[in-house]
């Protein structure tokens, strides 16, 4: 859904190699999905995090809608995507203005949930032609902006909030990345649908709120005499990541080419971080090595 020329609903198509790696990653989670509905209150995965398994979602329906996903075992693809559809909406914990916690705990947002939640909503929605999906894809973001969104730190978004332990105030630049690769995936399924003309507002002010995140993001590296971001955005106390500044820098292009070159402001600021990230590639003291890991990067389990 990152392409101006992406179509909804895709083609089905015999070219079985197409979907062939991501719907062997989820297939598992689905044929255990039926038997783990009851003790998970329908949510694809056991798992803490309310957001982390609708991730999967827009897999889910794309190998149900196609039939690449041959069925699926249980009860098939369709079924265990209405069974998260059916958590997210009823189910899962919300805020008093309506946001969908990220945790399943407590009410909690984080960044994170906004590439995990809304794009799921949204590419459901747009396959079925259903404007209350689409719309409810828009109203989380937007919730979640209200809570999460710092005017006063260059709009750059906090990483964690309410829910008392664990909260984050941090502006972490790999959220950063998450809000704005989230929203994009939005706006291109709103772009592809055949509902497109309804949503020119949105997609409007979804294009704003993604470019505020970019000059947020390169403000704190335009003084530098690198362009990596560093761990959070605005603290020169954390390390500078690489794996933040590749997905800003992909979303400076994505929204270069969804608004067909309407929106290309960062793009220079891109472009230096992009060389940065690339150079000496492939050897010893770059930042991709010669096996395609990146780094430096936040590690996983700390």
């Amino acid at each position: 859904m990152l392409s101006p020329s992406s179509t909804l609903p895709p083609p089905p198509t015999n070219n079985t190699n197409t979907l062939d790696t991501p719907i062997s990653i989820v297939r598992p989670i689905v044929d255990q999905s039926t038997s783990h509905a009851q003790a998970t209150n329908g949510s694809l995965m056991d798992d803490g995090s309310v957001a982390d398994p609708a991730s999967l979602g827009v897999t889910i329906l794309l190998a149900n809608w196609t039939g690449e996903g041959g069925g699926g075992g249980g009860d098939g693809f369709g079924r265990a995507a209405e069974r998260e559809l059916s958590f997210l909406l009823q189910k899962a914990p919300r805020t008093e203005e309506g946001a969908i916690s990220h945790r399943v705990d407590k009410v909690q947002l984080w960044s994170d949930s906004v590439y995990m939640v809304p794009p799921f909503l949204a590419y459901y929605g747009a396959l079925h032609s259903n404007t209350t999906l689409m719309d409810e894809a828009f109203e989380q973001i937007s919730l979640y902006r209200d809570k999460l969104h710092d005017k006063d730190a260059h709009d750059l978004w906090r990483h964690v909030v309410m829910g008392g332990t664990g909260e984050d105030p941090g502006h972490w630049s790999t959220g950063n990345g998450w809000v704005a690769m989230g929203m994009l995936r939005v706006i291109g399924t709103y772009k592809a649908s055949t509902l497109e003309k309804d949503y020119g507002d949105k997609i409007g002010t979804l294009e704003g709120w993604v470019d505020e995140i970019l000059h947020g993001m390169y403000s704190t590296t335009a003084n530098s005499n690198t362009a990596l971001f560093r761990n959070y955005a605005d603290n020169e106390q954390t390390f500078r990541d690489a794996a933040s500044t590749a997905l800003i820098v992909a979303a400076s292009y994505r929204l270069a080419v969804l608004t067909e070159g309407k929106r290309v402001g960062t793009i220079r600021d891109a472009e230096r971080a992009r060389k940065e990230l690339c150079r000496h590639a492939g050897d010893a003291g770059g930042h991709v090595d010669a096996n395609g890991w990146l780094s430096p990067v936040v590690d996983p389990h700390n």
